[in-house]
């Protein structure tokens, strides 16, 4: 039931064009990346962010991803293309979030885990996806992936279909001179894509996951859609408090 009224709100409401999303990017063969979580929101009739699963119980995303207090966000997993449902479609209409004190002016802290109703039940297609080994800088040259629905182009059509793409990590000295941060650039956040790639995720594809070898290593926070390096949360310098409430809760 919940599954085909998500469906009935995603179909023919598309996103504005403030959103961003896989600029540069390719299809993923289906079901490829089955630690994906789509964030649907009832109330803006579509979908708002990316996510990972991280256990069975828990999804992680962006903190600024946050409507009502996540409590009207649907959390699907299983997901290859938005407009068509599937078996493999679970739907989580009830979500704890966990999160750190976020703030919106300097960006830090942008991270958030939301418990899940109830467990999610693991096949081929819905997987949990790993942590960073240990608390540790992803070096600047590492190429990773990071996938969501958003924009094919800039202003472009959205797609309805997962689609990713590779960005190099930048070093956030560089990072900050080429997108003026300055001392807003924390230690808790790093840069991935450059100009000359033109590849990056955007605001739609936010909450989505930074994948270097096989371990989620970055949350999509923000950027300049048009601009390339995006800024991602740096998932390892939260490792502590992400298996503490993994641990705590189940």
């Amino acid at each position: 039931m919940w599954t085909l009224l998500l469906l009935a709100l995603l179909v023919g409401v598309r996103a504005g064009v403030e959103d961003g999303g896989i600029i540069g990017g390719h299809v993923v063969a289906p079901h490829s990346k089955p630690w994906m979580a789509s964030l649907f929101s009832k109330e803006r009739k579509k979908q708002t962010c990316g996510g990972a699963l991280v256990s069975r119980n828990f999804v992680l995303t962006a903190a600024h991803c946050s409507i009502n207090h996540f409590s009207d966000v649907y959390v699907v997993l299983g997901v290859q293309n938005t407009a068509k449902p599937e078996p493999s479609w679970q739907t989580f209409r009830s979500v704890t979030p966990h999160s750190r004190a976020y703030d919106s002016k300097t960006r830090e802290h942008d991270i958030v885990l939301l418990k899940l109703s109830k467990p999610a039940v693991l096949n081929h297609m819905v997987q949990v996806i790993p942590l960073p080994s240990r608390a540790r800088d992803i070096a600047a040259g590492t190429v990773c992936s990071v996938a969501g629905w958003g924009w094919t182009q800039v202003d472009g059509p959205m797609s309805n279909v997962l689609r990713e793409v590779n960005v190099t990590v930048v070093d956030n000295a560089v990072c900050k001179e080429e997108l003026g941060l300055g001392r807003r650039l924390k230690d808790s956040m790093l840069c991935a894509g450059k100009h000359n790639e033109g590849k990056d995720a955007g605001v739609n594809d936010s909450g989505g996951p930074l994948v270097c070898d096989g371990r989620v290593e970055g949350i999509v926070s923000h950027g300049t859609v048009k601009s390339p390096p995006g800024v991602y949360t740096r998932v390892s310098k939260y490792l502590e408090w992400i298996k503490k409430t993994l641990g705590n809760s189940g």
